[in-house]
């Protein structure tokens, strides 16, 4: 069992899945694709049916009808229409579909269930290649925004650097021509290798969310090992990538953990 918190800063919690779409039909005397569209559509209409069994009815399309979207781009998205305290989203394109949770988002273990849920859907769903039935990239992403009750009397720059611990030292012939000591705006962005398959992606810096000036950190998993396409399969992968973002993230907030249980620092 994972720790979860009262007061925590997450801003969104992403799975996503892709996969090798069986190749789009070609008309062999033009040479061109026909109904770039229609060709997918029952596909669509499949997840569709699937998903408003489970109770996410509610679509929206994200990219205008007959335009052919980039690979890997969702095309729809599903919300529940008799849920106003949802925080689940479903999306699906054209070899990708992602399971999103927005706050009221409470734990992983409360997520997992909706997880499974869209991925059984989706299953059902695809028409695979001959060769494949695997999924060939698995990501679990967590954004966090902390906000100025993280910050104390102290900056952003101060808890970005300080209290997350994400250290910055410019050239001295670049701040000696700055107003401040500190940077207005700073990103860091790096990525490296876990398990023999696996990359973890990190980003935080200064932005703003929902219009408030807040820290961001934004912590992605990424396995890129062919996984059958099994649920109990999909979700041991999940399972281990969120380990590795729940222990850094218990890690790095420890000198703030009583903000998170709810208190005050």
């Amino acid at each position: 069992m994972t720790r979860s918190f009262p007061n925590a800063p997450l801003v969104e919690l992403v799975v996503e899945v892709q996969w090798d779409m069986v190749d789009l039909a070609t008309d062999e005397d033009e040479g061109e694709f026909e109904g770039v569209d229609s060709d997918y559509e029952p596909f669509y209409r499949q997840v569709a049916q699937g998903l408003a069994e489970i109770g996410y009815s509610q679509a929206e399309r994200l990219v205008p009808s007959n335009y052919m979207a980039p690979e890997n781009t969702p095309t729809y998205r599903y919300t529940s229409p008799t849920d106003s305290d949802t925080s689940v989203v479903y999306q699906v394109g054209e070899g990708v579909f992602g399971i999103n949770a927005v706050p009221p988002y409470k734990t992983w273990e409360s997520f997992r269930p909706a997880v499974q849920a869209g991925l059984r859907v989706l299953l059902d769903a695809i028409e695979w290649r001959d060769t494949e039935k695997v999924f060939r990239r698995i990501d679990l992403a967590y954004v966090d925004a902390f906000d100025d009750e993280f910050m104390g009397d102290g900056t952003r720059y101060e808890f970005l650097t300080k209290s997350l611990g994400f250290a910055f030292s410019p050239p001295a012939a670049i701040t000696k021509h700055m107003d401040s000591d500190e940077p207005s705006s700073a990103f860091f962005q790096f990525s490296g290798k876990v398990g023999e398959t696996g990359r973890i992606f990190v980003k935080a810096g200064l932005a703003r969310v929902m219009n408030t000036p807040s820290i961001v950190l934004d912590t992605k998993v990424r396995e890129r090992k062919a996984t059958p396409a099994d649920v109990s399969e999909v979700m041991e992968v999940l399972e281990a990538s969120h380990q590795i973002i729940h222990e850094s993230f218990i890690e790095i907030t420890k000198p703030f953990a009583d903000i998170l249980e709810g208190g005050s620092q």
